[in-house]
């Protein structure tokens, strides 16, 4: 059985640049689907940019909460100055 990249296909590449390798059963005549080493390395980096961005994203989201009661605690404080 012929193993061959799904992405590469997908990319219009030739079967032969797509071709992984072989595997059990070797006289079967189907191809089977996988992924090659450097698309898996492309959606690794991908994978790792997006997990940057989401930490990123999710530390500016606590910041923002923190702002939020800080301010609010101000106002509180304003408002009880302003009627005792």
């Amino acid at each position: 059985m012929r193993v061959l990249c799904a992405w590469c296909l997908k990319e219009n590449k030739p079967e032969a640049e797509a071709l992984i390798g072989e595997r059990e059963p070797l006289e079967d005549q189907e191809d089977s689907h996988g992924i090659c080493p450097d698309h898996r390395r492309e959606l690794e980096e991908r994978v790792t940019r997006l997990r940057e961005e989401l930490r990123r994203h999710k530390e500016m989201a606590e910041r923002q909460r923190v702002l939020a009661e800080e301010q609010h605690a101000a106002a509180e404080d304003l408002r009880k100055n302003v009627d005792p």
